[in-house]
């Protein structure tokens, strides 16, 4: 259902939100560093994954942006929900 996917304005974005924005687009460098890793010379897959999307108008694609930030868990919370199965363990 691509008409339900929200894609922002990059020209919007840095008019209203320049600092998420800039947010939005280091987050992209890291995942994008990420599949280049695993995938080396895959440009068509970059381009596919990238939460950027490329055309007559740059646009942040937010469905992306969510996955690619959901999937990463920072490395407080890790310890938080192993503390947390250490202590039921016990």
């Amino acid at each position: 259902m691509p008409e339900a996917v929200e894609r922002w304005s990059v020209g919007l974005l840095q008019h209203v939100l320049p600092r998420h924005l800039q947010i939005m687009y280091d987050i992209n460098l890291r995942h994008l560093r990420e599949v280049a890793a695993r995938y080396p010379g895959d440009s068509d897959r970059l381009r596919a994954l990238s939460i950027v999307e490329e055309g007559d108008e740059k646009r942040i694609n937010m469905a992306y942006l969510a996955i690619v930030v959901i999937m990463r868990k920072p490395k407080s919370i890790k310890k938080l929900i192993n503390f947390d199965i250490e202590i039921k363990d016990k």
